[in-house]
């Protein structure tokens, strides 16, 4: 695939890859100009055309005239509206599955493609309860958490951030914890459901004054 730097009109090759890391923003290497690759992408350099110019480019008396468009031409609008769909669906199609408003629409959507949405998930509706903290072994540290889905629908379990301070507040160590790490009973917190999960970690070297937890 092949973008166009909208001020220099360098034609840029770009991959899927590139795209995904820079959630579609690239730099063009010959004037440093940031811009969004989607706008202008193509599949081959010879239709990479750089941006149409303004109407004040144009004298009144050289402006051209309107053309009808073909049908080729309306065929070919509606392929790039189409690979812009498909292209913003690929890069945060999860992040869309997860907003309120549009959950509802791509769930229909998806009954008429026979395609399945992320499980959805709202971590405001997920709360932790309580915390403790076992440092009795020399070598280990434990934590018992409680957590509550207070939504009215089943979401599944979340990644646990844990961040380590000492004595004077400052932040020493962090980690994130997956549901495998941790090992829940089920796969999904049930609507209303509270449960008690457990972690233990190497006792640090540095010793702990304060800990705190965040969902993520």
């Amino acid at each position: 695939m092949y973008t166009l730097c909208p001020e220099c009109k360098k034609t840029i090759p770009v991959s899927v890859e590139q795209l995904r890391e820079s959630r579609g923003m690239l730099q063009c290497d010959a004037c440093q100009t940031k811009f969004d690759a989607l706008e202008f992408l193509s599949e081959n350099a010879e239709n990479n055309l750089s941006p149409p110019p303004s109407e004040d480019a144009f004298l009144p008396s050289q402006k051209k005239p309107a053309k009808n468009h073909s049908p080729l031409w309306l065929t070919g609008i509606l392929a790039g509206l189409v690979l812009l769909a498909l292209q913003i669906i690929y890069f945060e199609g999860e992040a869309l599955a997860q907003k309120p408003t549009l959950r509802p629409w791509l769930e229909k959507i998806c009954q008429q493609l026979n395609c399945q949405l992320p499980p959805y998930r709202n971590l405001n509706e997920i709360h932790i309860l309580e915390t403790t903290l076992d440092s009795k072994d020399p070598g280990r540290v434990v934590f018992n958490i409680v957590l509550t889905n207070q939504a009215d629908f089943p979401q599944p379990n979340p990644n646990l951030k844990l961040t380590l301070v000492d004595y004077q507040g400052k932040i020493f160590a962090q980690r994130v914890f997956s549901a495998d790490n941790y090992h829940p009973s089920s796969t999904q917190l049930k609507p209303g459901q509270t449960v008690k999960i457990q972690l233990v970690i190497v006792k640090p070297g540095n010793p702990v004054g304060g800990y705190r937890f965040s969902l993520l």
